[in-house]
């Protein structure tokens, strides 16, 4: 009985500590980091597929199309998601969670823009303890 318990305690960790999401070239999951947000648009017209920004507080952050950091999976490949959604659904099977999010346009108010903020799961701030 023992050994099956240590066996899925070191499954669960060793899962935990698998999880990569690779912004630039930076596994975030290892980051000392509790939030980040995730910004994207879904093009339409027959374009390119989505565009998809993730701010984590590095330095020099620049939503634009000419400066986006690749997102990638543990194999170090760029992920081109074909929707936010998608984005959103690789980040909370990679370790994050929901927070809240809003929908932006730009100063014409034309593309809007989805703002999520997620958490890194079992990242709890004093506030959330309180609750």
């Amino acid at each position: 009985m023992k050994k099956w318990v240590l066996i899925g305690l070191i499954s669960l960790f060793g899962t935990r500590a698998s999880a990569q999401v690779l912004v630039g070239g930076v596994n975030i999951n290892e980051k000392d980091i509790t939030y980040c947000q995730l910004i994207g648009s879904n093009r339409s017209g027959g374009l390119s597929t989505t565009r998809i920004w993730i701010d984590y507080g590095q330095p020099r952050f620049a939503a634009t199309p000419f400066n986006q950091p690749a997102i990638s999976g543990p194999d170090g490949v760029a992920i081109d998601f074909p929707t936010v959604m998608a984005a959103l659904n690789f980040m909370t099977r990679n370790g994050w969670e929901l927070v809240s999010w809003q929908l932006a346009s730009d100063k014409e108010g034309g593309e809007g823009r989805f703002v999520y903020l997620l958490r890194k799961r079992g990242n709890q701030t004093s506030q959330d303890q309180g609750r």
